[in-house]
Formats: C-alpha cells, sequence, structure tokens
C-alpha cells in the first residue's frame, strides 16, 4: 500500500517494508520524554512542590520497572521511491 501511494503520487522505483520501530528507554530518557514533549503541559501546569513529588514517585516506580517495560515498539512502514524526472 506505501509503495502504491508513492507511485500515485508521481514516484517511480516505489518500495515499502512494514517493520516494527523498538527504542529502548532508560529512566532518564522515559523522564525526558515525558517532561519535555508527551506530557509537557501538564507537567508544567503543577506547583513546583507537586511536580517534584510526582516525578519523584514516577522516578521511583520506573525504577522498580524490568528494563523490558521500558522498550517502545510501535508498527511502521519504511517506503522509498524516485521522484519522477530524477
Amino acid at each position: 500500500r506505501g509503495a502504491n501511494e508513492l507511485r500515485r503520487a508521481g514516484f517511480r522505483d516505489a518500495s515499502a517494508s512494514a517493520e516494527m520501530l523498538e527504542y529502548a528507554f532508560t529512566v532518564e530518557t522515559y523522564l525526558a520524554f515525558l517532561t519535555e514533549f508527551d506530557e509537557r503541559t501538564l507537567i508544567a501546569e503543577m506547583e513546583r512542590t507537586e511536580r517534584r513529588r510526582f516525578l519523584a514517585r514516577l522516578r521511583q516506580d520506573l525504577m522498580a520497572l524490568d528494563p523490558s517495560a521500558l522498550v517502545f515498539r510501535a508498527p511502521i512502514v519504511y517506503a522509498q521511491g524516485r521522484r519522477s524526472g530524477d
């Protein structure tokens, strides 16, 4: 399907493959992901004391997990093609 969409968009020599994206977070990189991206607004709106308590508790809970629980997995499609005329 991904290759067909590229062809309809004018690409040639199109190909696509379904893969699994995997990223192993550490406790610190997961906390950074939450605070700087995924839940940035929610965490920023907390009072300073509440935010400190929340992050300390979350860090403690994350550290208790098996590292495999911090692996993000998502199906993705890699697609490539050449623009017509190239």
